[in-house]
């Protein structure tokens, strides 16, 4: 049916009724009827006349769908002005250049490293406003995962302030300098001596304020738009591996489907926000190509999903009535160690419980589930910490989904840490921890 869709398209985009299609093809209104619902086809010379008449190729007319050839085209054309604007650009730097004075030059040069100082500030402060956003919102995620987020926000930031600084920098000097001269040798064209074009040039360095007021303003517009459509973009890409992620705990959320209504309620919010995070991605999408967006479509089918959600929330809060969450010591580990006092030693985990005991070393008791291990590390000669690692991953996963299932809640990660020491080592262990973090 492309030849149908294609032919009602052109008629449409040519603002042409199908009696005025008729009487340019020499044919009745019916039969371009029969062709666009595609009870009846042309003859072969209409379709030559067609192609000729609105310049389209005629296997895009039968196999293809014009609309999306249009668009190719039209990146097409986008990609090679990018090309051309590029090539043309060093060119008139090249040319400005060779123009210019030495006085100028070295005069252009610092006020191009003025422009690159004040963006190099503007970029470290917004750095340490985003890195204290950042650890305000994220802080509290394991940390494993705060640095992998952290690293991933701070890596776009880099990139997306590089090439926003980049941009703007080439947009100054486009406005200060290239279009003026442009204008200029616009102006010396119109002259008839060589000594005047010379005369002309050498004006290059004088801004002249008609040329630059309107420039600055959409420039500064379009830099701050594709500023905007680079983090859209980035936003883009998080929420599809965000929907990759939704959809792979959708699939596995059916290990739990013995639970009943906290498995069915579960499964209501991700799929309700599965929706979600595709509504919000065809929205960027449409964004980034300029295209409009059917909001009453994405407005109803939002709301659906937010009553996915409100329902599934119901249920599953129902159902954790019924969850038992277990804290039998007897599962859990306890292991000791010992360790002699040292004048700066110091214990950097806030998870800590300091008891006072009569003894003149350090004894250190850690109990922790039979799923976990727990080493003392030491950072240098004075930082005493503590990590945790699960020992056996795949039977703790099957007896957390095996636990659920039965609806029962087990607290696998649990873990105590008591020291016991005499009350001025406890006292010193503290001061020490104290001086080292005002220290760093």
């Amino acid at each position: 049916m492309n030849l149908a869709n294609n032919l009602k398209k052109i008629r449409k985009d040519n603002n042409l009724s199908q009696e005025e299609l008729a009487d340019k093809l020499g044919v009745t209104r019916q039969s371009v009827s029969k062709w666009e619902s595609g009870a009846a086809y042309p003859e072969m010379d209409k379709v030559l006349q067609i192609c000729k008449l609105f310049n389209v190729n005629i296997d895009d007319l039968f196999n293809k769908d014009l609309g999306e050839v249009k668009e190719v085209k039209e990146s097409k054309k986008i990609f090679n002005k990018y090309v051309d604007d590029i090539i043309n650009y060093i060119t008139n730097v090249i040319n400005i250049f060779s123009n210019m004075s030495f006085k100028d030059k070295t005069k252009c040069i610092f006020e191009q490293i003025f422009i690159i100082v004040i963006l190099v500030s503007f970029f470290f402060i917004f750095a340490s406003i985003g890195s204290y956003i950042v650890s305000s919102i994220f802080g509290l995620l394991p940390g494993w995962l705060y640095r992998l987020i952290y690293g991933i926000l701070e890596g776009i930031y880099v990139i997306v302030g590089v090439a926003a600084s980049i941009l703007l920098l080439i947009h100054t000097f486009k406005v200060r300098y290239i279009d003026y001269y442009e204008a200029v040798l616009d102006e010396s064209d119109k002259k008839v001596t060589v000594e005047e074009k010379k005369e002309a040039k050498e004006k290059i360095i004088i801004r002249d304020p008609k040329h630059t007021g309107y420039n600055v303003v959409s420039g500064i517009a379009k830099i701050m738009l594709f500023i905007v459509k680079i983090f859209v973009g980035t936003l883009f890409i998080f929420l599809c591996f965000s929907v990759i992620f939704l959809l792979a705990t959708l699939v596995m959320s059916f290990l739990f489907i013995k639970t009943g209504l906290l498995f069915l309620g579960g499964l209501l919010i991700i799929i309700g926000f599965i929706i979600i995070n595709i509504i919000f991605l065809i929205l960027l999408f449409n964004f980034l190509i300029n295209k409009k967006n059917k909001f009453v479509i994405l407005f109803t089918i939002f709301i659906v999903s937010l009553l996915s959600i409100g329902i599934g929330m119901g249920l599953f809060i129902v159902s954790t009535k019924d969850i038992t969450i277990i804290n039998n010591k007897e599962d859990y580990i306890t292991e000791k160690a010992y360790l002699d006092m040292e004048d700066d030693l110091y214990i950097s985990s806030y998870d800590v419980n300091y008891i006072v005991q009569d003894r003149s070393d350090i004894k250190i008791e850690m109990t922790h589930s039979k799923y976990n291990d727990i080493s003392i590390r030491r950072d240098g000669l004075n930082e005493l910490y503590f990590t945790s690692s699960y020992n056996d991953i795949k039977s703790l996963i099957t007896n957390v989904i095996d636990d659920i299932n039965n609806k029962q809640i087990y607290e696998y990660d649990m873990r105590e840490i008591d020291v016991y020491a005499n009350e001025k080592t406890i006292s010193k262990l503290k001061d020490n921890y104290i001086k080292h973090k005002i220290r760093y």
